[in-house]
């Protein structure tokens, strides 16, 4: 059937119409993927015999209406959409038209015709944005966006507590308004309209979804439930609609752009942004403070059972999330009733805990710090920097023991990840890089072994340089930064503009680095400090060190690192997909003969060897080989720890197969729960590991890969931190063999002859010391090239 052919018009009897809509359905199947023009014809004349039939203003026609713009978007035909779109719109405010209150829905769990013509429109300005025509879009949005009678301001500022509404319920109020307004702020930031307006709307979007946010984390299984929806309310690439950090960041942008900086809205930005840092990281920091809180109050105990009741509770929501379509009714009330009993049960366990622990649930629970709050956690000569990228710029704002200071960079994310992805590939980093890219890279700088120290200081030009007379003084620096400026170290950031070749070992040590001039500690957020800080453990930590590493494997022996011009993956290749085929109950088991695959890493019992020399013999204990077995790792003595070291391959989630990121240990001939050759992250979190500091020189142990959608820290990290930890070391690229052996044992042998040093401050004096040894100079290497000296990140408190 083609375009030119007229809709037959809709036959009166029941049947026969409906055999004629399944006909016409059974025609769009069967059109082929190339012809898409003759499926969006059938779908019109669907649309047409449904609007003849039930009515111009009915759902039928409407949802027909639909399938025909979403056809059309597909083949990107957006005349086609944007004219069902319309006619889509027109429904929605025919119906709203029709009755005395359109924001009312007919009956519970409806969308009011209101909501509908708030979707309708949202999708219609999609299109036309698609199209090109942005100031169509514009056009179609600003009625509603700008609506007062959408103004919800009043009713966002009261406060809520967890019975006020039901689950979701803030969700499902706003969440097409939501879209809509967030939408508008975007297109009018882009394209210079009013900025005014897109600043209350993005207020508009940021307040609801920061409501529903907060609501979510009131009720009885609130860790989970947050923990769940994370992806959704943070996430950029997420297919979430009601993304809190979009609309923090579009609030931001337009509280900037509208020239709203006085000292309450500067404050209030200052707040929402660092919600969006508050991710799983600072939540495991949170739970591990609240522990140490409950034991200080003699109530662990009241602590462990709530954390059993949490979980039976998640185990049962899990299943109904999982198997509801399966489940009977009444198998599904009996697993309701259970967990009412269950969150019962924990109620009166938390009255107990808050009881004992009255400082428990808001260390549970981290909020964002007030700028009054974030600056009495600096000292005269600290300071912080949050660093947060966005659509339209990167926003930074310094605090120190004096306030809290906003500026706003031109440099948006998209521009600002292709400089860290440059910047991280230059170090060897493991950055999907295209072809063309390489090559283009490659021939770019002189000398054998250019670093990129133009993009480097432009860097610190667009994200530090506004602060110099602030910092002038300082000298800890903590850096908070989103997006994939987390996966890069700031010490290789350039303060001077730099001249010479870009590969000159002479000039590359002579180069004025950020990390010289102030020590730099990186946290996943404001928060960790006053969470590292709110308990500061229980007794002081023995002078021991514990260390795993050189695990039995099969595959060629490899040394580690990647240099400018030879690269390898970053588990030194040779792991086959199938690394976990095996359950035991929901847990996935890794194969121990695919592990064995992976190569032999000699130079991590060099390491490990050295470090254990440059503790002390007596004060140490290290575990290679043979003995570096995944049962030795959970049975051993972890606590009262100063140095807990791990030196092996780190996979990343998917890597392998790997649901999660893990170490590899010496595999077992056969695998079990207790012992698969894999160190997964959540079996470390399970762990106590009362530790001041943790050594990660496995591979990438720090962050992502400086992507857009780069996490902040990796889960090993966050494992750590859950399990106890006090600080971490790890690293953002694979660390070279001999950088390694000598650079780990440095840091430590500094600390002790220099006690008034911190751990950040000897990381610090043993970076600049490995770039400044000529003996790392060779064909096509030099340790003065950030690639050897900057890999690793120092993540907690000074410590001082």
């Amino acid at each position: 059937m083609c375009a030119a052919e007229a809709a037959p018009s809709a036959p009166s009897d029941e049947a026969a119409f409906k055999a004629q809509i399944k006909l016409l359905e059974e025609q769009v199947r069967a059109v082929p993927a190339s012809d898409r023009a003759s499926a969006q014809a059938i779908l019109r004349q669907i649309a047409t015999l449904k609007r003849d039939r039930f009515g111009a203003t009915s759902k039928d026609y409407f949802y027909a209406l639909s399938n025909l713009a979403i056809e059309a978007e597909e083949a990107k035909n957006y005349e086609a959409s944007i004219q069902a779109r319309r006619e889509m719109l027109a429904v929605c405010e025919a119906r709203a038209a029709a009755v005395a209150d359109p924001r009312k829905p007919a009956r519970l769990g409806e969308d009011s015709p209101y909501e509908c013509m708030l979707y309708a429109a949202y999708n219609l300005a999609s299109d036309f944005e698609e199209a090109g025509h942005p100031d169509q879009a514009l056009a179609v949005l600003k009625p509603l966006a700008t609506d007062a009678a959408n103004d919800r301001s009043a009713l966002f500022a009261e406060r809520y507590g967890p019975d006020t509404f039901p689950y979701g319920a803030v969700r499902y109020l706003n969440k097409p308004l939501n879209r809509l307004q967030g939408l508008y702020a975007r297109l009018a930031l882009a394209h210079g309209d009013d900025s005014a307006s897109a600043l209350s709307a993005a207020h508009q979007a940021m307040l609801s979804a920061r409501l529903y946010r907060q609501h979510l984390g009131s009720s009885r299984t609130e860790e989970w439930q947050l923990g769940s929806s994370e992806h959704i309310l943070l996430s950029d690439n997420d297919a979430g609609e009601d993304r809190f950090g979009d609309f923090a960041r579009l609030y931001a942008d337009a509280a900037w752009t509208a020239g709203k900086r006085d000292a309450e809205t500067s404050a209030d930005v200052f707040l929402t942004l660092q919600d969006v840092t508050l991710d799983r990281t600072t939540r495991a920091l949170g739970r591990a403070a609240a522990e140490r809180a409950a034991a200080k109050h003699g109530a662990s105990a009241l602590f462990q059972q709530r954390a059993a009741l949490s979980q039976q509770s998640e185990a049962l929501l899990k299943t109904l999330a999982a198997n509801s379509g399966n489940m009977t009714q009444p198998e599904k009330d009996a697993t309701y009733t259970r967990i009412q009993q269950i969150d019962a049960s924990r109620d009166a366990v938390d009255a107990k805990l808050g009881a004992a622990a009255p400082e428990f649930f808001a260390l549970v629970r981290p909020r964002p710090l007030a700028p009054l709050e974030a600056k009495a956690l600096f000292r005269p000569g600290d300071a912080g920097l949050l660093v947060m990228p966005t659509i339209f710029g990167t926003h930074v704002f310094l605090v120190d023991h004096q306030g809290v200071t906003w500026r706003r960079s031109d440099l948006g994310a998209d521009a600002l990840n292709k400089h860290v992805r440059r910047l991280l590939w230059d170090a060897g980093a493991d950055v999907d890089a295209t072809a063309a890219e390489e090559l283009r890279w490659q021939s770019e700088g002189t000398g054998q072994f250019p670093f990129d120290r133009t993009t480097a200081h432009l860097l610190y030009r667009e994200l530090v340089e506004p602060f110099a007379t602030q910092l002038k003084n300082t000298k800890f620096l903590y850096i908070v930064a989103s997006g994939s400026l987390s996966s890069l170290p700031f010490s290789l950031l350039v303060a001077d503009t730099p001249s010479g070749a870009d590969g000159d070992p002479a000039v590359l040590r002579a180069t004025p680095w950020l990390g010289d001039r102030l020590t730099l500690l990186q946290l996943p957020s404001l928060q960790t400090l006053q969470l590292l800080r709110a308990e500061p453990g229980g007794a002081e930590a023995a002078d021991r060190l514990v260390g795993f590493g050189d695990p039995v494997l099969d595959g060629e022996a490899l040394d580690r690192g990647a240099s400018p011009k030879v690269r390898r993956t970053r588990s030194g290749g040779g792991l086959a997909s199938a690394g976990f085929n095996s359950f035991a109950g929901d847990q996935p088991l890794a194969d121990p003969a695919t592990l064995r695959t992976l190569a032999r890493l000699p130079g991590t019992a060099r390491e490990l060897t050295a470090l254990k020399a440059a503790f002390g013999p007596e004060l140490s204990r290290i575990m290679l080989a043979e003995t570096a077995r995944e049962t030795a790792f959970k049975s051993a003595d972890l606590t009262r720890l100063s140095v807990l070291a791990l030196s092996t391959h780190g996979l990343l989630t998917g890597e392998a197969g790997a649901a999660e990121p893990g170490l590899v240990l010496t595999p077992p001939a056969t695998a079990t729960v207790k012992d698969d050759g894999y160190l997964a992250a959540s079996e470390i979190a399970g762990l106590d590991i009362d530790a001041q500091w943790v050594i990660l020189s496995a591979c990438n142990t720090a962050g992502g890969d400086g992507s857009e959608g780069a996490t902040g820290l990796s889960g090993l990290v966050r494992a750590f931190f859950f399990a106890g930890a006090r600080s971490v070391l790890a690293s953002h690229w694979p660390v070279k063999d001999a950088v390694a052996e000598k650079m780990i044992p440095l840091i430590l042998t500094l600390q002790r002859a220099h006690p008034e040093w911190t751990r950040a401050e000897a990381l610090q004096a043993a970076e600049k010391a490995i770039r400044d040894d000529a003996a790392g100079d060779a064909d096509f290497a030099t340790w003065a090239h950030p690639s050897a000296w900057a890999p690793f990140a120092f993540i907690g408190d000074s410590g001082r």
